[in-house]
């Protein structure tokens, strides 16, 4: 399908029309919902963090106690 140069302009008016309409959109009362939302996501998330991070370090540090260096010995 071959697109015309006036078919192509149309299509990108209406594109930069559209971005308009989400610019028109964002409002602080949104900045704020969205903030907190992101904050929910990160108060959810914070336990898994946490967990796997003492998890990786304990499995790291058992490895390195229970293998013994050459310098040792």
């Amino acid at each position: 399908m071959k697109i015309t140069q006036k078919r192509l302009k149309q299509i990108i008016k209406e594109e930069l029309d559209s971005v308009d309409e989400g610019v028109e959109s964002i409002t602080p009362e949104n900045i704020q919902l969205a903030l907190q939302a992101l904050k929910q996501i990160g108060i959810n998330f914070a336990p898994a963090v946490a967990a796997t991070t003492v998890w990786a370090v304990y499995e790291l540090l058992k490895d390195k106690l229970s293998k013994p260096d050459a310098e040792d010995e």
